[in-house]
Formats: structure tokens, sequence, C-alpha cells
């Protein structure tokens, strides 16, 4: 297979993990506790891109954490304007930046659908945005379904968030989405 066919995203949060993928020549580390200072030193020594997801806590506690916010919105983002200072001391470029919101991670069905409803406040100039609201438990919260019959809620989530500036979405139908989003796209343009 040739060099780079492929873009490898490696989900991790562990440094020395971190840091043998990128020696692997993984592409983008997609850190779910939102990036350490030394992911981002390894990540500018290496040029590669990183995903920088919210979570208040390890998965074992992070649904007791639901309420820990003041504003579910307005922390996220708190934290996500923190890491981008710490992203510009360090002068990582902000193209190879992507936030994530942790659809499910630490938050409850209201929480979820207030941060999608609001994606767009995560939007910061020259960072991207990924969404990961595919097949998840918020979905059945509204329409009882089991994880493999999520496909329509999480189409809606992704054609919602789209619209929105949304730029990645963490799928499991890829080929279902893609579709849509094209279709949709079609359709939106005059």
């Amino acid at each position: 297979m040739p060099k780079n066919k492929f873009v490898i995203s490696v989900d991790t949060n562990k440094i020395e993990t971190q840091e043998y993928a990128l020696n692997m020549g993984a592409h983008i580390i997609n850190d779910v506790f939102g990036g350490s200072e030394d992911l981002f030193f390894l990540t500018k020594k290496f040029k590669t891109g990183l995903i920088l997801m919210h979570t208040p806590a390890p998965p074992k506690t992070m649904q007791k954490k639901i309420h820990s916010y003041n504003n579910v919105v307005q922390d996220i983002k708190k934290i996500f304007l923190q890491k981008i200072k710490q992203l510009e001391k360090i002068k990582i470029p902000s193209s190879k930046v992507w936030f994530d919101p942790g659809i499910g991670f630490g938050k409850n069905l209201k929480q979820n659908i207030e941060i999608m409803q609001k994606i767009n406040q995560f939007k910061f100039k020259g960072y991207g945005l990924l969404l990961g609201s595919s097949r998840k438990s918020w979905i059945s919260f509204i329409d009882k379904s089991e994880t493999n019959q999520r496909l329509g809620g999480s189409i809606a989530s992704a054609l919602y968030c789209y619209q929105k500036g949304v730029d990645i979405f963490r799928v499991h139908d890829i080929k279902e989405t893609s579709q849509s989003l094209k279709i949709f796209e079609k359709l939106c343009s005059k």
C-alpha cells in the first residue's frame, strides 16, 4: 500500500502511545481528554493534526459529572479557548486542529441537544469542528432504538450540524452519511 494513501487517526490519551503512533506515521492524534502540553509539543515536532475532544472525566465516572456544568456550551467553549491559548503559545497551526464537544461524554440528553443546537459556538477562526453523534444513546432517549437502529437519528444530527459549520463527522454508516450530505448540499445549492 502506498504511503499516505489514507489519513490515519489514532485515538489515545496516553503520551507514550501518542508518541509511538506518530513515530509510526499516524497523521492525527484524537485525544478524548482534550490533549496535553506534551502532546502539543509532539504534534508540533511531527507536524501532524490534533482532534481535541471534551469530556469531564474518565469513562467510568463521566456520567456522574452531568450536573457539574453551569452552562454546558459556555463551559466547554471556555475550555476550548484555553486550549487555543496553549496551542498558539506552542505555535501549532490552527488548520491542524479540530475541536469535538464530546456528544455523550459526560452529558445528558438535554445537554447533548443543546450542544448540537449551538454547535456553531465551537467554530473558532481557523480551527476545525468535529461531531461524533453517530448511533449514540442520546438517539434512543428520543426514539427507543438499539444501536444498529439509529441510522436515521445519526443522519439527522449530521445534516443539522453540517449546516451549522461542522467540518468532520465521526460516523459508523459512512456511505449513507456521505450520500445524505451530498444530496443535502445539492438541494441547498442555488
